[in-house]
């Protein structure tokens, strides 16, 4: 166990949650800082007509949502948790008097920000530079390992696009010979002639 979570789990408390829980939704105030020790826990904004747009994808031992407890703000986004996991419940006022004292903490703080910020840049030249297509390679090339286990579900909030304009370029890759599709289930057949439409 890292130094940090050891110093956390001195003063906070361990909450089981089942998949599809909600930790909290974007609009609420914080009042507890969040370390997840289990699981996986999404991230995602609501758009205008009810569609979730994936912010991130947490791993055990993450900070969850971070920022807003120390400007004072309310979450920007929701969490959901998309596995059964377990976080830590720490009381903010708490944190705060051990974050004076550690440096560990510290070190694991700025860490957490510098990676959520290194997310959001990939995020923004993904988005900004790629046309559907090709960021669909690239997050296929670059999650190939975990395609078994994903749904074209996850992939269409991962990239933000409605399930059918997903469905339209897996036709596309799966009739050129890009990918399989089984079951829903997507398999990647030319990892190198799939990494030439990102030029």
């Amino acid at each position: 166990m890292n130094n940090h979570i050891e110093i956390l789990s001195k003063i906070g408390n361990k909450i089981s949650r089942k998949q599809g829980s909600i930790l909290f939704y974007e609009g609420d105030t914080p009042t507890r800082l969040y370390v997840l020790l289990e699981g996986v826990v999404r991230l995602y904004k609501s758009d205008a007509s009810g569609n979730e747009i994936t912010i991130h994808r947490l791993q055990p031992q993450s900070f969850i949502a971070e920022m807003p407890l120390f400007e004072g703000l309310v979450y920007p986004a929701s969490a959901v948790f998309q596995t059964d996991g377990v976080v830590l419940s720490v009381d903010f006022a708490r944190f705060c008097d051990e974050l004076i004292k550690s440096p560990e903490l510290n070190l694991a703080l700025i860490a957490s920000l510098m990676g959520k910020i290194r997310v959001l840049e990939k995020r923004i030249a993904r988005d900004m530079l790629l046309d559907l297509r090709s960021r669909l390679a690239h997050y296929l090339i670059e999650h190939a390992a975990a395609l078994a286990s994903t749904t074209q579900r996850t992939i269409a909030q991962d990239l933000n696009v409605t399930p059918q304009s997903l469905s339209r370029i897996l036709r596309e890759l799966k009739d050129e010979g890009y990918i399989r599709v089984e079951k829903g289930k997507i398999r990647v057949q030319e990892p190198r002639k799939l990494a030439e439409i990102l030029g």
